[in-house]
């Protein structure tokens, strides 16, 4: 190498050195300090629960420990925070004190009171993404207009309860997986429907939807007539004709109607899900299979946490944190396997693993659709039902019945819609 060329290096060199050593007396940058913690309320929270669903037995029931135990164990979490939980003996108690008093609570448990909308938090910001978490009938139940009104917990469903028994003697087989179409269930009701034996039989009383989804759930949310109700009770009146339906349906009270159930005078009885280990238990003693209705439409109350209208952010906030602990996946697994009604998270486990017949129920829990809860609807549902009886009973046209109990429903839907 000439010494040109040595020289050149050697400079390159040197100044490879001097500017690292520059580089390196720079003093170090300061650390990026993070961000400091948003401050969170401090105080008390109000919490109102009653036990039990509206229309189900005493022994279907959440106990009122539930949440007492679940608002410590949120208070643990979050010490600064102290909830005073006030319980109800009944959820139509409750629901009447939402309605009537000035001040609502910061969380209630219960159903959807449609009149209670303006003063109920619009959930949408705060919940975001994790809507996707729910069952969309089940939000469905909480919203007024685009204003998410609720979290959904439970649902109320309406199944097929099958009795084994009567099935075997008759020779038909029960269906695969729990699912028929309508075609299906009609040709293994004929079947069943010999030697004393009728294929469906079912009560008709005021506040019971069980049979509804027969006639395609009868109603839609916003009281409109289903597109299915007019060819459903055709078809009931028919299966009546034909020897298809008990000749006492619709004219007995529930334990009667499950009474002759039980002895095996008909197959098969819609039932609400919390009906079935009563309809096992020592008064009845039977072995039931469950099925969804043809469609998979299932008509019931949903039941969640309302959140008051807050002036206070920070309050607002801890308000969802508490009614989202509450309604976690594993709290609402645990209270659906307690009163027997579904969860309404997506996320939650199934409440009956080892219950065949309780978990292809599970299966079917995003297919309720939820009714109104107001004491208006519950008027015009009792003045309905004296139509709906007459319907069923072959006593008036379904197209005039249906359209009689349509104007009733609606006139009682319409003020709690506004």
């Amino acid at each position: 190498m000439s010494t040109t060329r040595r020289s050149a290096l050697c400079v390159s060199l040197l100044l490879v050195l001097m500017f690292s050593l520059i580089g390196c007396a720079q003093p170090p940058k300061p650390e990026e300090k993070p961000d400091p913690p948003k401050p969170a309320y401090k105080g008390a929270l109000t919490l109102w629960a009653a036990p039990g669903l509206a229309g189900t037995p005493v022994t279907a029931k959440p106990d009122n420990a539930f949440f007492d135990e679940q608002a410590k164990a949120f208070s643990a979490k979050h010490t600064d925070i102290t909830i005073d939980v006030r319980h109800f003996a009944t959820p139509q108690e409750l629901e009447e004190a939402l309605r009537t008093s000035t001040d609502l609570p910061d969380v209630a448990f219960g159903r959807y009171v449609p009149e209670l909308a303006p003063r109920l938090a619009s959930l949408s910001p705060l919940l975001g993404d994790s809507m996707a978490e729910y069952h969309p009938n089940a939000l469905a139940a909480f919203r007024s207009g685009d204003k998410q009104t609720g979290l959904p917990a439970l649902l109320d469903l309406q199944v097929l309860a099958l009795n084994e028994a009567r099935f075997a003697a008759a020779g038909v087989d029960l269906p695969a997986e729990g699912r028929w179409t309508r075609s299906e269930m009609e040709d293994s009701l004929t079947r069943l429907s010999k030697n004393g034996t009728f294929g469906l039989g079912f009560y008709q009383l005021p506040g019971y939807h069980e049979w509804w989804p027969l006639v395609d759930g009868l109603l839609m949310p916003d009281g409109s007539l289903a597109a299915g109700a007019e060819a459903g009770f055709v078809g009931l009146q028919r299966y009546r004709k034909d020897g298809i339906l008990h000749p006492d349906t619709a004219k007995l009270k529930a334990e009667e109607t499950w009474a002759l159930f039980a002895r095996g005078e008909f197959a098969v009885m819609p039932v609400s899900v919390w009906a079935i280990p009563l309809l096992r238990g020592s008064d009845y003693q039977m072995k039931i299979s469950v099925a969804g209705f043809p469609g998979d439409i299932s008509v019931g109350y949903t039941y969640g946490y309302m959140l008051n209208q807050q002036a206070d952010e920070l309050k607002l906030q801890a308000a969802f944190a508490l009614a989202r602990f509450l309604g976690s996946a594993e709290n609402q697994t645990r209270l659906a396997a307690e009163t027997g009604a579904m969860p309404a998270l997506k996320t939650a486990a199934n409440p009956f693993p080892n219950d065949l017949a309780l978990a292809r129920a599970f299966l079917l829990a995003g297919t309720a659709r939820a009714l109104p809860a107001s004491p208006a609807w519950d008027a015009a549902e009792l003045a309905a039902s004296r139509t709906l009886t007459f319907a069923l009973l072959g006593a008036r046209e379904p197209q005039a019945a249906l359209q009689e109990i349509q104007q009733t429903l609606q006139k009682a839907i319409a003020p709690a819609q506004r």
